[in-house]
């Protein structure tokens, strides 16, 4: 009973939309090594609040994948152009571990650009939901957000 309560729960919090396996490489187990990586492989670094989601009809010209677009109310930037609102596009029912965005809720974004110049993400490319442990890890390590 407590396995299939904790597998409810991991899914609620993650909010996966696939039923395939995540095929995401091994993060490091030390949380400071782990946000380090995903920063420097990020072009764009923020904490927002989803303000609106969407789900456009077909797939994605890229990845062939159904897409889904939120955009954030900027609340900190850590890397990247500052903008009050961003978008970002990440593929949902995919091998990419895609996660369906929920509006009103906070996200931290750890997002790559895209060759027409938006801005994508899934969870293999960072911590996704604000639990407090990665922004702190971000300022102490990058104080110079805004």
């Amino acid at each position: 009973m407590k396995t299939i309560i904790g597998c409810l729960m991991l899914l609620t919090t993650f909010h996966l939309s696939t039923a395939q396996a995540c095929n995401c490489a091994e993060p490091p187990e030390d949380p400071v090594e782990a946000v380090t990586k995903a920063y420097e492989q990020s072009s764009i670094v923020f904490l927002g609040r989803a303000i609106r989601v969407s789900r456009p009809q077909g797939k994605d010209e890229e990845t062939g994948q159904m897409i889904e677009v939120g955009t954030f109310r900027v609340q900190r930037m850590w890397k990247g152009v500052y903008s009050e609102e961003l978008t970002s596009r990440i593929d949902i029912k995919c091998c990419t571990c895609g996660v369906s965005f929920n509006e009103g809720r906070e996200y931290l974004i750890f997002g790559y650009q895209r060759s027409d110049g938006s801005f994508s993400t899934s969870i293999c490319s960072g911590p996704m939901l604000n639990d407090g442990s990665a922004i702190s890890i971000l300022d102490e390590l990058y104080p110079h957000g805004t």
